[in-house]
């Protein structure tokens, strides 16, 4: 394959590591380690539920937990709690001034109530403490303020056809991107319906939460689905880094705003921007 990318089935190593955790956590309740691991994990798959009841489970044992704080902070944004939110956060900061996913949380809580001026004294707190991750602090909350998220992804792309993956749709970028073919594994046949959309994003390696760094969103008549990403499908025209997490999601109904956990999903995190033949399989999230 060019660019050394394997393929690389990520939902289902992804599976495998929230079922360890899952394990961890059922052989000893009191791990808090592996319930905040395990919590990080569901939120990166939007699954709020789960992600309340593992952080839960920790802020009975421990109010002041600042991951736990974090981490359910976004369940009650998404719930409509921003002032909670916020102040969960706020309390997570206290506690651990070094905790960047604070930062990055509160920097999206912000964004989403209409507190701008916060969001970005919230941004340069964090890029004092970790002038390495300056520009990419930046960078992010630029995206934050630019766009909702997945809803404003690009609308282009081609299906695939029914013997094998088409030519991935047109993209601009100057080689700047990142191609490969999305595959469905074959227990997740039941959610490809008609109208069913892929969502392809990049976001910085290592953050799986908030809006993408680019985004595509491609017919999914059939599969193999061929795809192509990269800095043409920024959002606002930001910067794609040179290292990015690769996501994509069938979303059974075509409508960005619904995202049951049960639509198929992979990803792979640390990706070269160059990589051409990368193999993304999209599984069944684990149920709970």
């Amino acid at each position: 394959m060019e660019g050394g990318a394997a393929p690389a089935p990520a939902a289902a190593e992804d599976g495998a590591e929230v079922a360890a955790l899952e394990a961890r956590v059922r052989q000893n309740p009191e791990d808090v380690g592996a319930r905040l691991d395990l919590a990080r994990l569901h939120l990166m798959r939007e699954d709020m539920m789960a992600v309340y009841n593992e952080t839960q489970a920790v802020l009975q044992r421990d109010p002041q937990n600042p991951r736990a704080l974090a981490y359910q902070s976004l369940v009650r944004l998404a719930m409509g709690q921003g002032d909670q939110a916020e102040e969960m956060l706020v309390r997570a900061l206290r506690k651990d001034p070094d905790l960047l996913e604070g930062y990055l949380h509160l920097m999206f809580v912000y964004t989403r109530v209409g507190k701008p001026r916060q969001a970005e004294a919230t941004m340069k707190r964090a890029a004092e403490r970790f002038p390495d991750r300056a520009e990419s602090l930046r960078r992010l909350l630029a995206q934050m303020q630019a766009t909702p998220g997945e809803e404003q992804a690009s609308a282009a792309g081609a299906a695939g056809a029914a013997s094998g993956p088409a030519p991935p749709p047109a993209s601009s970028g100057g080689g700047r991107s990142v191609s490969g073919v999305i595959d469905l594994d074959p227990a997740a046949r039941a959610a490809l319906r008609p109208g069913a959309i892929v969502f392809v994003m990049l976001r910085d390696s290592g953050f799986g939460a908030g809006p993408p760094l680019a985004a595509r969103r491609l017919p999914a008549s059939s599969f193999p689905l061929a795809f192509e990403i990269g800095q043409a499908d920024a959002m606002a025209g930001g910067h794609v880094p040179d290292d990015v997490l690769v996501e994509a999601r069938l979303d059974s109904d075509g409508d960005p705003l619904t995202r049951p956990p049960s639509d198929p999903y992979g990803r792979e995190d640390h990706v070269k921007i160059g990589t051409r033949g990368l193999h993304l399989v999209l599984s069944p999230r684990p149920q709970n």
